[in-house]
C-alpha cells in the first residue's frame, strides 16, 4: 500500500529526512538522481540512519561506518568501526542489505512510498 509522506519541497537535499509511515520509521533522501526511501534502522545493529552521512547515492551509519546504496539497499561497505570491537560484533551481525521502498512523486510534488 502506498502512503503519502510529504511534499518534495519539505525534503532537505543530500540528507536523511526521517518520517514514520504505517508505524515504520523510514528515511527519505532527495538528491540530484531523485528521491529514495529506506528503513531508518541500520541492518548492522538497528541504530538510526537518520543521523547518518549521505554522499551521492550512499548513506553511512554514523556509529559503525556501514555504508549502503540508497537506491538498491546493497552493502557498499560493511561495519568496520571501532576496529577491534566491531570485528567481534560482526561474528554475530552478518552482512545484510538495507531495506528500500518504491517512491512515486505525483505532478503536484507529493511523495508516496509503498511499504
Amino acid at each position: 500500500m502506498s502512503e503519502r509522506i510529504c511534499h518534495i519541497d519539505q525534503l532537505k537535499l543530500d540528507a536523511c529526512n526521517p518520517f514514520t509511515a504505517q508505524g515504520k520509521k523510514i528515511n527519505l533522501v532527495r538528491n540530484d538522481q531523485g528521491v529514495f526511501a529506506f528503513d531508518n534502522k541500520c541492518p548492522h545493529m538497528g541504530l538510526p540512519l537518520s543521523v547518518g552521512k549521505v554522499e551521492g547515492n550512499t548513506v553511512e551509519c554514523r556509529f559503525h561506518k556501514a555504508r549502503f546504496d540508497i537506491s538498491s539497499g546493497e552493502v557498499d561497505q560493511w561495519a568496520n568501526f571501532p576496529p577491534v570491537l566491531v570485528n567481534a560484533i560482526n561474528l554475530v551481525c552478518k552482512e545484510k542489505s538495507l531495506t528500500t521502498y518504491p517512491v512515486q512523486i505525483n505532478e503536484a510534488g507529493e511523495i508516496f512510498v509503498s511499504l
